[in-house]
């Protein structure tokens, strides 16, 4: 036991001094944690934070594949280029999103072998021992604990001082949510509140040096975490450009390329390619009263974005198939109505990069804490976060979409 305590004091005094160089006024280990806590927090809430943007944007991507059944019987070569357009309102209940709070109950954490060996022994405490592997990661599954005991309405919620917000703001959205946290209560807990820490806490476990560290950590640990806000979005549009080419035997290819480019702040840079085939139904009958088609398209989507004052990184790829029976009536080269049917499956895979919030890198002394309108900034002893993390995650669908629509056409 005093090996794996001397060889944790050893740790923490070769690493942990070596990081306060680098930000003199920060305490490391705090540091580490609040960067562990950031991730927890917003690993399971990123998708639901981003995915009105990644649908809409790509349902934009993916709009009016179609605007005509008509293909010509002979075969002849023709081009037809249209500039696709989509306008869509921001729904109400893609501005929101229930937020989830990083939580774990007292099995978990002594079953968390990555961080830490426990062998608890109430009978003779001087038995215990505890074989900590990872300091950071004890403390913060310590912290996971203490979140779910203190927001839990059975247990302490009534007196932990925590809160956590029963709603959180979209990309879309626009609304200021904060976890408000208690030093005191995790000290208290800690120390002598909580039967399963305190006892871990009084034995001799733990060298006083380690308690004192903890102790410390917990000081330095910031008061409140925010999670992020939107950008006050009511409306989207986009524009697709589309080349249609044909025909041979009834049929016809349609073509969409659009290299990067920055459709607005909101969107950020959207780059797309697309490919497909229309086939002419309508053709083996005579005398039709309308035109009618079997359309199938793949498309590849890619959009990259930055968000927030830290800039964090949004890249998003989505691969849409679709089919569609589609059927259109022209009048007398007038106007065009149409309609269809459209099964579509897409799957995107986004990767969000983030730094800690200004306001708990403040709070850490990453960055000086000044008051508005002054925006901190990195500076001599402020380095700020210089170790962004990366949270993924997966989004699959399918769609059964019925669509109707005019077009006007233009030369």
């Amino acid at each position: 036991m005093k090996t794996t305590l001397t060889l944790l004091i050893l740790f923490c005094c070769l690493i942990l001094p070596a990081t306060a160089q680098d930000a003199p006024h920060a305490n490391p280990l705090s540091v580490e944690m609040t960067r562990r806590i950031s991730k927890e927090l917003l690993a399971p809430n990123s998708g639901p934070y981003l995915q009105p943007l990644v649908t809409t944007s790509n349902a934009a991507a993916n709009s009016r594949f179609f605007r005509s059944a008509f293909i010509p019987k002979e075969n002849k070569l023709y081009f037809r280029f249209g500039l696709h357009s989509m306008f869509g309102f921001v729904r109400d209940d893609q501005k929101t999103y229930v937020p989830k709070a990083p939580r774990m109950t007292i099995s978990e954490v002594l079953a968390d072998k990555a961080v830490a060996d426990y062998n608890i022994n109430i009978l003779d405490p001087s038995k215990s021992t505890v074989n900590i592997k990872d300091t950071a990661g004890m403390i913060v599954d310590i912290l996971k604990y203490l979140f779910d005991k203190g927001l839990d309405p059975k247990q302490d919620s009534a007196t932990s001082g925590l809160k956590f917000p029963s709603k959180a703001a979209t990309v879309y959205g626009n609304l200021d949510a904060v976890f408000l946290l208690n030093r005191n209560y995790f000290k208290e807990q800690l120390t002598e509140k909580d039967p399963y820490l305190s006892f871990l806490y009084k034995s001799n476990v733990l060298s006083q040096s380690v308690k004192d560290q903890l102790l410390e950590a917990i000081d330095k640990f910031p008061f409140f975490f925010t999670l992020p806000t939107g950008g006050n979005i009511n409306s989207v549009f986009a524009a697709i450009p589309q080349l249609e080419v044909g025909s041979l035997y009834g049929t016809e290819m349609l073509i969409r390329i659009i290299p990067s480019i920055k459709i607005d702040k909101n969107v950020g840079k959207l780059s797309l390619w697309g490919l497909g085939l229309k086939h002419s139904l309508s053709q083996y009958f005579d005398k039709n009263p309308f035109d009618a088609a079997l359309q199938v398209v793949y498309q590849k989507t890619h959009i990259e974005n930055t968000i927030g004052v830290t800039n964090a990184e949004l890249n998003s790829d989505a691969k849409v198939y679709d089919i569609n029976l589609q059927v259109s009536k022209s009048f007398k080269g007038i106007i065009d109505v149409y309609s269809g049917l459209s099964y579509e499956i897409i799957s995107i895979n986004s990767s969000y990069k983030f730094y800690i919030p200004v306001e708990q890198q403040q709070q850490l002394g990453l960055l000086r804490l000044v008051l508005p309108p002054e925006v901190p900034k990195v500076e001599e002893g402020y380095p700020g976060d210089t170790k962004p993390q990366t949270v993924e995650y997966a989004l699959s669908d399918k769609n059964v979409k019925f669509i109707i629509g005019v077009a006007k056409p233009i030369g």
